[in-house]
């Protein structure tokens, strides 16, 4: 009987289910009052966009302005150097130029001084004789090169005068030609005025560095603009003969003056060189007989 209970109760659920399901599909409960009906949403776009183009279309073509301030700043004559003081010290102190001798603009001079080439010469003129003459700032001639036949296409002078003397810093030069054609007919042609801030002259035991006292410093002994450019060469110079001695020297018309400006040379090369104490040393010396104030770097 235990048994036949389990089984009935089990077959009585499959018979519940099975009257469930043939129940008719059209068979459901009554409608009641207030209920509501299945209802259908839709949306329809009603936003429309439409692009006008502008009445003025202005057209910026930056271009003419900035060829107007350029042509302006590289054609200012006298382009003062305070302007640069609020800017790092590896800027130069000249923006405009139209030749990039070296990272820092370069000021030092190495020979040979002078390089003139001569262009648009007609290639058949034969000349009798010229001559290229330099003088001095007390109109002096202070070097000439001669030649006969062709006129040169290029001509270069090495600093040194006729007596062997070495070209001053600080100390305007000029240089002119005169020509004597075929007919015997003179003709003078001017040059330009040379200024010499800085001079090198490398040699195979010494390398020596002249400079203008007056650029390297300002009222207040410290460096220029100009002359933070010119120790920046100096020492790019000095960098390539690491186990010389150096030895600063400046003449003055003041000696007291003179020491304090060499000593901020000293302390400079010395940072900058990364310099052993005793590699370099500093003096400051009178005006000698020709009264030319200089700064001179020896490494020997």
């Amino acid at each position: 009987m235990k048994l036949y209970r389990q089984l009935f109760f089990v077959c009585g659920a499959l018979l519940l289910d099975s009257a469930l399901s043939a129940v008719p599909a059209t068979m459901s409960r009554p409608e009641q009052s207030g209920e509501l009906k299945d209802i259908l949403i839709e949306g329809v776009s009603r936003l429309s966009i439409k692009a006008d183009k502008p009445l003025y279309n202005p057209q910026l073509d930056q271009l003419p302005e900035v060829q107007a301030y350029l042509a302006l700043q590289l054609n200012e004559a006298a382009f003062t150097p305070h302007v640069m003081e609020r800017l790092p010290n590896y800027l130069p102190s000249k923006l405009g130029s139209d030749i990039v001798l070296s990272p820092w603009h370069g000021k030092l001079v190495h020979q040979p001084v002078l390089d003139i080439v001569i262009m648009n010469q007609p290639k058949n003129m034969i000349v009798d004789s010229w001559r290229l003459v330099i003088t001095d700032n007390q109109g002096r001639i202070f070097h000439t090169i001669r030649g006969k036949g062709r006129f040169p296409e290029r001509m270069t002078w090495d600093g040194k005068g006729g007596s062997g003397e070495m070209v001053k810093v600080g100390v305007p030069y000029a240089y002119s030609y005169f020509v004597l054609d075929s007919a015997q007919v003179p003709t003078y042609l001017p040059g330009r005025t040379i200024l010499f801030k800085g001079l090198v002259q490398e040699h195979m035991t010494r390398t020596e560095i002249t400079m203008d006292t007056k650029s390297l410093f300002d009222e207040k002994l410290g460096f220029s603009p100009m002359g933070q450019s010119c120790l920046r060469e100096a020492q790019d110079v000095l960098r390539r003969t690491p186990n010389r001695a150096i030895r600063v020297e400046i003449y003055g018309p003041d000696v007291e003056t003179a020491q304090k400006q060499a000593d901020a040379i000293k302390r400079y090369l010395a940072a900058a060189l990364h310099l052993r104490e005793g590699r370099i040393m500093s003096r400051g010396l009178p005006l000698e007989r020709d009264r030319y104030p200089r700064t001179e770097i020896l490494a020997k």
